[in-house]
């Protein structure tokens, strides 16, 4: 296995140390709410955030980082990064979202295997988010990232967990390829 297969894999991994760990996306509200009360409303909620925010913002965004990387148009980059910024609700996530952009910019940088131009790109950005830094990871691992996906396919246990999945990626390629995310 190649060393960018496995960094590929470490992004992908729930145990990517960012301190994602720490942080609920809003579910602790949704329980102190009363939305979710027991596993049928926890599922419609997940499912919920999964298609509006996910697949609908968040993951057609970050494909258009991730080209943007792979390009080198680091101002689009950047542009991509404050749009996404300002999109964190509440001052809870946007610190959620800094910090562990902050700490993933230092995984890539304490490895030591990620290309110098693109760790400097990132540094540019007075506050990058999570998603500059993963995707700056991502592009700096892109020809392992196309030879992975049947592995992390293969790695998805449960058939629910990767027809959600297909549906995710379909309807985030839809969404990248919709009018609202032209240049």
């Amino acid at each position: 296995m190649s060393l960018a297969l496995v960094r590929l894999l470490q992004l992908a991994s729930p145990a990517l140390p960012v301190g994602a760990y720490s942080y609920s996306q809003g579910l602790e509200w949704a329980v102190e709410a009363g939305t979710v009360q027991d596993e049928a409303s926890a599922l419609r909620w997940i499912g919920d955030q999964l298609e509006w925010n996910l697949g609908r913002y968040e993951a057609p965004l970050l494909l258009r980082m991730l080209e943007a990387w792979q390009v080198g148009a680091g101002e689009t980059v950047r542009e991509l990064d404050a749009e996404y910024l300002a999109t964190r609700e509440s001052a809870e996530l946007r610190a959620e979202t800094l910090q562990m952009g902050y700490s993933m910019q230092r995984l890539l940088h304490e490895l030591g295997d990620f290309p110098s131009p693109l760790l400097a790109a990132i540094a540019v950005s007075p506050t990058p988010t999570l998603m500059q830094a993963w995707t700056c990871a991502a592009a700096a691992s892109l020809r392992a990232f196309a030879a992975a996906i049947p592995a992390l396919a293969a790695l998805i246990a449960t058939p629910a967990l990767f027809k959600l999945a297909s549906e995710l990626l379909a309807l985030a390629r839809a969404e990248f390829n919709s009018a609202r995310f032209d240049s």
